[in-house]
């Protein structure tokens, strides 16, 4: 799905549907592969929130460079994380990913 804000994920989540377990309940591998994907729905909204205050920003720069105001913030910024698209939790062992 791609979602690109809030509204996005919220349609996502209303058209969610989880998978009955044979004696009740929910399956839980199933489960776990929805939150996944609401996970990577939530990561894509956030990476385009970030592309879009970084296009803000450099419009930003650009336009005080213009003006020759010094913008002392300009190199506060981090450079783009390498990471983006990895777990954020780094103390989740390689068991816990698995059951996911």
């Amino acid at each position: 799905m791609s979602s690109r804000n809030m509204d996005d994920i919220a349609a996502f989540l209303k058209k969610l549907k989880f998978k009955k377990a044979t004696f009740g309940g929910y399956d839980k591998a199933d489960v776990w592969k929805k939150i996944d994907l609401l996970q990577k729905e939530y990561r894509f909204a956030y990476q385009a929130q970030e592309e879009r205050y970084r296009a803000l920003l450099g419009e930003r720069d650009a336009l005080l460079e213009k003006a020759g105001i010094d913008n002392p913030f300009k190199d506060i910024l981090p450079a783009e994380t390498e990471n983006a698209g990895e777990d954020i939790d780094p103390k989740l062992s390689a068991a816990d990913k698995k059951q996911r």
